[in-house]
């Protein structure tokens, strides 16, 4: 019976922790594809990804931090995703297709882009 015990244990001890490496990997796999902002640019910028097709898919603008308390040099501007899925504006309680801008000045943070916003 003590055999069978310690069998338990070591079961329950290798399932436990392949949990904890199976959610490291799920937490960091939304990081792993947002972008960063360029650490040598001199002012507003804006990274970008482009599809097999060369067509620009996602971009997401960098501005200047002009809180001088906040050490971060830049903080997130808009943020346009032509793929994907939709989105709930919590505010206005719409579901926002695709392509979408995230923009921390909207309500609800979710949009339709403006024409200007789409790459051409």
């Amino acid at each position: 019976m003590a055999g069978e015990r310690r069998i338990l244990e070591r079961t329950v001890g290798a399932f436990s922790q392949n949990a904890r490496k199976v959610s490291d990997v799920a937490g960091k796999a939304g990081k792993r594809h947002q972008f960063k902002p360029d650490l040598s640019a001199a002012g507003d910028h804006s990274r970008f990804r482009q599809n097999l097709f060369g067509r620009t898919d996602k971009y997401q603008t960098y501005l200047k931090e002009t809180n001088i308390r906040n050490p971060n040099p830049w903080k997130k501007g808009i943020s346009y995703h032509e793929a994907g899925g939709e989105h709930l504006n919590k505010v206005t309680g719409k579901s926002v297709g695709v392509p979408h801008v995230h923009d921390p000045l909207t309500p609800g943070g979710i949009r339709k882009p403006y024409s200007f916003e789409i790459p051409r």
